[in-house]
């Protein structure tokens, strides 16, 4: 894919059918790690798009898809950017069934949108991915993106129907349906959810949402020890309580959540929040037996935050990163997903390998998932020992049968590091996935698993 041509030669037919930005400052206002695009382009419709797809698939030219823009760092570098398609003019909703308990929307509205139209009829899609209140629909989806409550009301895969896909040849596909009974056959849906846009642009997705909470709150809890933590998580994970969220806040986090929110507490403790979900009864009464096993394992009980105070809550949870005011070219975010059983020593091992690389570290635990995102600040200053220490973290994690993913860097580890980990047996199976719907390779190229 070499020999690309600027965007001053770019076929003019590219654009026959597609409203073009030609404002230089646009296409600054979009970099991609650190690259500027030749030109951006926006489309009113998925027709739109698949006809540029068609046209630049012919001609070879990369597209990069944007809607918000809140997952634009996750993934390796692309090999090629040369044209951005912005999709934040697809942000309609096409179909929504109050009554079958389903909705059809364009990939560019923003979440916080659908909700808006959602809770108007007393309902909700339960997503709260990080940066929920600005992030867009089909990046979430093609991020495969979840929050705390994917505990309760598991993660974006479970919620798709069905969507509407333009291939990087220009033809349309349509995945599952606008009904609940549509399950017959393989899930598409499940193979695009997740592929960041490799093998083709979500144009239109299809949810089933759920009734609205009569009752929400967020119940919290601190300790100096995250064991303590971790073992009155573990008590509820195997209770009958069924808790929607379990979240433990290193105090670095703690206390910034804790000023968002106007909430004081011991500044060196962790924290530990509950999420509760329900009628009004039944939530005070989990609320009392979580009390009682903070009581049970050395947890401090805090504040019981309510319905809008919860609310809250969780927006400041997601925009946790934001909150840390460190500039991205410092900040370093990684997830891993590991054996509930091997959090604590993930908690031990994350801290003991921030100490060797100088740098400062936070964590914050998803205690029922068993996923653990540890955040590393300063680490321009040793640059060989952060990456020898991620990839011991990384050995360790596989030796247990989970992974470590770098969600967020800087070019410079990106450049030294893959971000997704070793593939296995697998990368057969997805290079051929990516051969067959993206033959020329023009869609996010080089960002995915193995470089596809």
């Amino acid at each position: 894919m070499n020999g690309r041509p600027s965007y001053e030669t770019l076929p003019q037919g590219l654009f026959s059918s597609v409203p073009t930005i030609r404002d230089s400052l646009r296409v600054d206002s979009m970099p991609v790690e650190g690259r500027t695009a030749k030109g951006a382009v926006s489309a009113n419709s998925l027709e739109e798009m698949a006809e540029l797809l068609r046209a630049a698939s012919k001609e070879k030219i990369a597209i990069i898809p944007r809607g918000s823009g809140t997952m634009m760092g996750l993934g390796n570098p692309p090999r090629e950017v040369d044209l951005v398609l912005d999709l934040r003019r697809l942000s309609r909703v096409l179909e929504y069934n109050p009554e079958n308990l389903t909705v059809t929307a364009e990939c560019g509205l923003p979440l916080a949108g659908l909700q808006e139209i959602l809770g108007r009829k007393g309902q909700f899609l339960p997503l709260d991915p990080p940066y929920f209140l600005s992030a867009s629909l089909g990046g979430i989806v093609a991020a495969n993106a979840s929050g705390p409550k994917r505990l309760h009301f598991g993660t974006v895969r479970d919620m798709i129907l069905g969507m509407r896909v333009a291939l990087a040849d220009g033809s349309v596909v349509s995945f599952g349906g606008r009904c609940v009974k549509n399950v017959s056959g393989l899930d598409m849906c499940k193979l695009f959810a997740g592929s960041l846009g490799t093998l083709g642009i979500i144009g239109e997705l299809t949810f089933k949402v759920h009734p609205l909470p009569e009752q929400e709150v967020i119940q919290v809890g601190f300790s100096s020890d995250p064991a303590n933590l971790l073992r009155a998580c573990h008590s509820l994970v195997h209770s009958v309580l069924f808790p929607a969220a379990l979240e433990i806040l290193h105090p670095h986090l703690a206390r910034i959540w804790c000023r968002q929110m106007g909430l004081s507490y011991p500044q060196q403790d962790w924290l530990i929040l509950i999420g509760w979900v329900g009628f009004a009864e039944d939530v005070s009464r989990l609320a009392q037996e979580g009390q009682e096993v903070f009581s049970n394992h050395g947890v401090m009980g805090g504040e019981i935050c309510p319905s809008d105070r919860a609310r809250s809550g969780w927006e400041v949870f997601g925009q946790l990163p934001r909150h840390l005011e460190v500039p991205p070219e410092d900040l370093i975010l990684c997830r891993m997903c590991l054996p509930l059983s091997a959090l604590e020593e993930a908690i031990v091992g994350w801290q003991k390998e921030a100490k060797a690389m100088g740098c400062s570290s936070a964590q914050s635990i998803r205690a029922g998932s068993g996923i653990l995102c540890g955040y590393l600040f300063g680490t321009q200053r040793n640059e060989e020992r952060t990456v020898e220490a991620l990839e011991r973290l990384r050995g360790w994690a596989l030796g247990l049968g989970g992974s470590l993913v770098v969600e967020s860097a800087p070019l410079w580890l990106k450049k030294r590091l893959d971000v997704w980990g070793p593939v296995g047996k697998q990368l057969i199976l997805m290079r051929r996935l990516k051969g067959h719907f993206d033959p020329m390779g023009v869609l996010n190229p080089g960002r995915y698993l193995g470089g596809i």
